[in-house]
């Protein structure tokens, strides 16, 4: 398409911008990341793909020498 809309445009006049806070589009990508961080949900890994990062850490941890 022509044109995408990104969302953190704002097509109000200057007097209904200014009345609702007069943000301009770095505070509402701001906004944006935020809510989207917060609304986050990881994705469910596989039951084997779980066990198998589990056994894959778990003898990572045994090989390394212990840092302090």
């Amino acid at each position: 398409t022509a044109f995408y809309d990104f969302g953190l445009a704002d097509n109000n006049s200057y007097e209904q911008w200014s009345a609702e806070g007069g943000r301009d589009q770095l505070e509402r990508a701001q906004r944006r990341w935020q809510a989207l961080l917060e609304s986050y949900q990881p994705p469910e890994l596989p039951a084997a793909a779980d066990e198998a990062l589990k056994e894959f850490m778990a003898r990572r941890k045994r090989e390394l020498p212990e840092t302090t």
